[in-house]
């Protein structure tokens, strides 16, 4: 709801401003003909203000879809440099993710992952602030049940970026996970970073 909440409300700025751009740009055309078709100084400021606001309108629509975008992710078993969403990968009531192979994606969270014989090369992930690296690993004992995680099985990870994901695992699955991947905390509460 938060999601759609925010992109309402940046669909609405950026429409506002190409609105009064517009506006503001035809004020000036019907003003410059309102004067027997001579474009005066301040007419020609006018208009350039419209087309400023019908610039800056655009491109604030433009920025935060780019920067808030994910890509579709299908079956396939190979991805390279996706923006994905956890939520969007696992099926409902089966979040096994099995046997793929990731290379510089950015993984989108809130969620919690469990990876089972997976192989981590490089990478990094976001931190809060707030609770540190550390607060993002739960420690579970060996032989334990997991219910309510994404669980990653056989999956190859190089050079990934994961971004509000907490770890959950044995001590030596969290273990491999830090030795790997390095905590950055950058915490940004109001959206995606572009990869």
């Amino acid at each position: 709801m938060q999601r759609i909440r925010s992109w309402a409300g940046t669909a609405a700025d950026a429409v506002t401003l190409f609105a009064v751009g517009v506006a503001v740009l035809m004020a000036a055309v019907a003003g410059a003909w309102v004067e027997l078709r001579q474009v005066g100084v301040g007419w020609a400021i006018v208009a350039a203000v419209g087309v400023f606001l019908i610039v800056v309108g655009g491109s604030r629509g433009l920025l935060n879809w780019w920067k808030n975008r994910t890509d579709p992710v299908g079956e396939e078993f190979y991805l390279r440099a996706k923006r994905i969403r956890l939520a969007d990968m696992a099926l409902p009531g089966h979040p096994l993710i099995e046997g793929r192979t990731f290379e510089r994606c950015r993984f989108l969270g809130p969620a919690v992952v469990d990876f089972v014989d997976c192989t981590l090369r490089g990478g990094d992930w976001q931190t809060d602030r707030v609770g540190g690296p550390d607060s993002m690993y739960i420690e579970v004992p060996e032989g334990k049940i997991l219910v309510g995680t994404f669980r990653f099985q056989n999956c190859v990870f190089q050079d990934c970026h994961f971004q509000w994901i907490a770890w959950i695992g044995t001590p030596r699955t969290l273990a491999h996970v830090k030795e790997q991947v390095t905590p950055v905390q950058e915490f940004r509460g109001s959206g995606a970073e572009s990869v």
